[in-house]
Formats: structure tokens, sequence, C-alpha cells
């Protein structure tokens, strides 16, 4: 399975040499101190949402970077038939939203007078016991982790990309990272991936229900994205 990990080229760079770390070994800060943070221990990878967590780390760390490297998105594409299976695990957040409307299974664990903040991070903090059901995040929210390092090993591709030179940008920063949105959104937000990873996408990919309307400047978007906006690293 290959699962994909957003980033910047900057941190991409690294990562070609070292692995990807997780923040509790690279000493990078986490992007989502605004909501709910993230465990240190782990590296989060995901089916269809990389371009958003390219874009979100960029938006992290651009303020007094002056080098291009801080200023592009990278997209690093992991085999997780190259992982260790047992160190797989899945997102807290399919976790909590998968159980959100059982009152019965947060009785049981004992969660029920949680709320939905608290929930998560009981899940986040108590991961390990749901380790049998990553593939059941990926294939429900699409996303999962990797306890660790994710080792050059693993890694079969890596490319650049320049969010100021393609308009797909905006495509990548609207998702809510949902149950609902995957089970309506994926196949577009996987497409978009696929353009930025440089493989050829047709434009209908890119909506998420079928129209009369020409695709014709959509499809010119993804041409001018494939000749100026992207660059393999590996």
């Amino acid at each position: 399975m290959k699962l994909y990990h957003g980033t910047s080229e900057a941190v991409a760079r690294a990562v070609l040499q070292h692995g990807l770390k997780p923040r509790s070994v690279s000493g990078h800060e986490g992007n989502w101190d605004h909501t709910i943070p993230s465990d240190p221990s782990r590296v989060y990878l995901t089916e269809c949402y990389a371009p958003y967590f390219s874009l979100t780390a960029l938006n992290a760390r651009l303020d007094g970077l002056d080098d291009p490297e801080h200023h592009r998105g990278a997209i690093i594409e992991v085999d997780t038939s190259l992982l260790d299976a047992d160190r797989m695990l899945p997102d807290e957040d399919f976790l909590e939203q998968g159980i959100r409307s059982r009152e019965e299974d947060q009785a049981m664990l004992g969660i029920s007078r949680l709320s939905m903040k608290e929930r998560t991070m009981w899940f986040r903090d108590n991961v390990w016991s749901f380790q049998h059901l990553w593939r059941d995040s990926i294939a429900h929210l699409g996303n999962a982790s990797y306890a660790g390092t994710v080792p050059t090993s693993a890694i079969t591709r890596v490319w650049a990309w320049n969010p100021n030179a393609t308009d797909l940008s905006m495509m990548a920063l609207d998702p809510s990272i949902t149950l609902l949105n995957h089970a309506l959104c994926a196949n577009k937000y996987k497409a978009l991936t696929r353009c930025l990873m440089g493989e050829q996408v047709d434009a209908a990919d890119l909506l998420i229900t079928p129209t009369g309307h020409s695709t014709d400047r959509l499809q010119h978007s993804l041409d001018t994205c494939k000749e100026v906006a992207l660059e393999r690293l590996l």
C-alpha cells in the first residue's frame, strides 16, 4: 500500500538522508497546536490529504525564511509493505469519529463523559489498544500513523511542488478531515495527490460529481502544474 506524507521541500530533502522522523526525534514543532496536538512519537500518513498537510506545514514555517526550499511543498510516498506492520497505527481522529454516536461503546471504554476533544486525546494516548484498526483508519478516514522513524528504504518517491505556480493549490485547502468527507471526496484528493506526484490525471477525476461543464480549463491547470510547478527529488 502506498501512503503519503505532506511537508516542506526543506524537510523532504532532510528526510531523503535520514528518514521520516516523528517530532520526538526531529525536534520539529507540531502544526496542530491550535486544535489537538498529534502524538510526537508517530509519523502521520495519508492516502489522499498530503497536499493539504504540505500547505499546512508551509504556512507554519514560512515566517522570516527566504530560502526557496522553505516556500515549496513536498509529498513523500511511503510503501507500507516495507514497514514493520506491527508499528502501523490508526489515526486517533478515526477512532473518535467512529465512536462519537455509539454511547454504549463509549461507556464500555469509560469515556462517555468526555468531550470530543478529550475523547480524541484519550484515543491518541491509548492508540496501541486499537493497533489492529490501522487499515480501517485508512479505508474510512484516509489517514493512519507509524510509530517511530520511517526509514529511507520505505520511501519510494518524493516530489517537490510550488504552490505559487499552480492554481490547483486552492483545491488542496478545502478538505475537512472527517469520515463523511472521505466517503464523498476521497477520489478527488487522491487524484490531486497523483497530480502533484507527476502522474497524468484526467480533469474529470478532480470533480466530486459528474458535470456537463467543460473541464478544459481544469485540464489546462493540470498540464501547467506538471510543466512548471513540479520537481522530482527521488
